[in-house]
């Protein structure tokens, strides 16, 4: 009897983490399917305001590898856009000539809300997140 109940627990357990596995892998599917949705959206936008502020173009092509790498999105690749991608982001938008310098802190604030997001998933999924690079001080790239 005892045989049986442990058998049957094991068994339980079991399925209970295919199961797990198995929605952990829908989710990600999902999560990589928004994001190619997104990317259909974002990236013929960037690419034609790149054409008004040549500036964007590091982030038009590293937004553009992203999304060509939207299939392999992992970890590795979520971090390294926390660490790398999100704050170059924030210093095309300090530096841009287009943005209205009051738009700049709810632009900035955005991408800083996405990164802290990303971020926390990470830290979900026991990984532990590329230390982001600090953009520089709005006052110094604006010669304020």
């Amino acid at each position: 009897m005892k045989r049986i109940l442990i058998l049957g627990l094991a068994l339980a357990l079991g399925a209970c983490t295919t199961a797990q596995q198995q929605t952990a892998q829908q989710d990600a599917a999902k999560a990589q399917q928004i994001i190619a949705n997104g990317c259909l959206i974002v990236q013929p936008t960037l690419e034609s305001v790149q054409v008004i502020d040549p500036a964007l173009t590091p982030f038009v092509v590293a937004n553009g590898a992203f999304c060509a790498a939207v299939s392999n999105v992992n970890v590795t690749s979520l971090s390294a856009m926390v660490g790398t991608s999100i704050p170059q982001a924030e210093k095309l938008v300090q530096s841009s000539t287009l943005i209205p310098a009051d738009q700049k802190p709810i632009i900035i604030g955005s991408l800083t809300a996405f990164q802290v997001a990303l971020s926390s998933a990470l830290v979900v999924f026991n990984q532990a997140p590329v230390t982001p690079v600090a953009p520089a001080p709005a006052s110094a790239t604006s010669g304020v």
